[in-house]
């Protein structure tokens, strides 16, 4: 007589050895971290539900202004490139178009020094458009100058009386005066040698919508030193 074998279970076993295997638990991967939009550096004007920055540079009041309510506002730019800036809008607003125009002088330049020549005034170039772009949630202008600036039309006899107006109300001596009238006396347009057209200022026209929808419009100036 044989007794009864007990024949071993492999497969339970088996499945008890896998239940006690721990599961391999696989990590989600890290989240990378969105860097944070670095501020925008340069003049800010604050108009209440919406801000402009003119970037690149400083700038100050020729009097106490209210950007909030003014349509118009002015300042006086104290360090910076205009050339190398932009023009930002941040805030609740949308719609937003701009134009752009700038104001030369004509000066004179050389050996003999510079001099102002406020008597022959100012030109206006025309309005244009300007492109506006989308750039992470704000609103960017880039601002343009013309390669070549525009000057009025002259003639050497008003190029020499404004030139002598300048000279003598800036206590210039006979003999600078008469070296100044001596050296623009072959000069027939503006920005032949010793005259240079200059910058003045850049001026914008603004318009958009606020959050409620409702119509906004200022029109913006920044005199170059």
């Amino acid at each position: 007589m044989v007794g009864d074998i007990e024949w071993a279970q492999p497969a339970a076993a088996t499945q008890k050895s896998m239940q006690d295997t721990p599961k391999k638990v696989e990590k989600a991967p890290p989240v990378a971290e969105v860097p944070a939009a670095a501020p925008v550096k340069g003049y800010k004007i604050e108009c209440g539900n919406y801000t402009i920055t003119v970037t690149g540079i400083d700038a100050k009041e020729y009097k106490k202004q209210n950007p909030v309510t003014a349509t118009g506002l002015s300042y006086a730019i104290t360090s910076g490139n205009i050339k190398d800036s932009r023009l930002v809008f941040s805030g609740n607003i949308k719609d937003i178009t701009v134009r752009q125009r700038y104001q030369s002088k004509l000066i004179l330049e050389g050996a003999l020094g510079k001099v102002q020549l406020p008597d022959l005034g100012l030109f206006t170039s025309e309005w244009e458009p300007v492109k506006v772009s989308n750039k992470g949630g704000s609103r960017e202008v880039d601002i343009e100058t013309p390669a070549r600036l525009q000057f009025a039309q002259i003639n050497t006899t008003k190029l020499k009386n404004a030139a002598d107006r300048s000279l003598r109300k800036g206590k210039a001596s006979g003999k600078t005066i008469q070296a100044w009238l001596k050296a623009i006396r072959t000069v027939r347009n503006a920005g032949d040698e010793p005259t240079e057209i200059v910058l003045s200022n850049i001026q914008w026209q603004v318009s958009g919508k606020d959050a409620s929808g409702k119509s906004f419009s200022k029109t913006l100036r920044m005199d170059v030193p």
